[in-house]
């Protein structure tokens, strides 16, 4: 006796003709859901996260701070002297401040009093 699938090689299979009808129903049947929406984290654990990235923060931060004073910087000389010359201009420029408001208070002083000290 000869069945159907005689004449079907080793890798050639035929699906029984029941089975299309059976995936068909089962198909139609499948609810589809919806993704699940994602459940709000607690406010104990979210308090715990940003204190964490805060954390995180402050000893990025002591690291650089701690790594950048470790550098040599020989350009501190030049600012040394940068500093003594801005110094040096800001008090003759604080000498004539001084002696200009000298003068004008002695001129206001004779031109409203007549010269007399209050």
């Amino acid at each position: 006796m000869k069945n159907e699938y005689d004449d079907l090689t080793e890798y050639e299979y035929k699906a029984p003709a029941y089975l299309k009808d059976e995936m068909m129903k089962k198909a139609a049947m499948m609810k589809i859901s919806e993704p699940r929406k994602k459940e709000p984290l607690s406010a104990q654990l979210q308090l715990w996260i940003y204190s964490f990235k805060v954390g995180l923060a402050v000893l990025c931060t002591l690291l650089i701070l701690f790594t950048a004073t470790n550098l040599d910087m020989p350009n501190i000389q030049i600012l040394k002297e940068e500093t003594m010359i801005t110094k040096e201009l800001s008090e003759k420029f604080q000498a004539g401040n001084d002696k200009f408001t000298g003068f004008m208070n002695q001129l206001s002083n004779k031109l409203l009093n007549g010269g007399m000290q209050k």
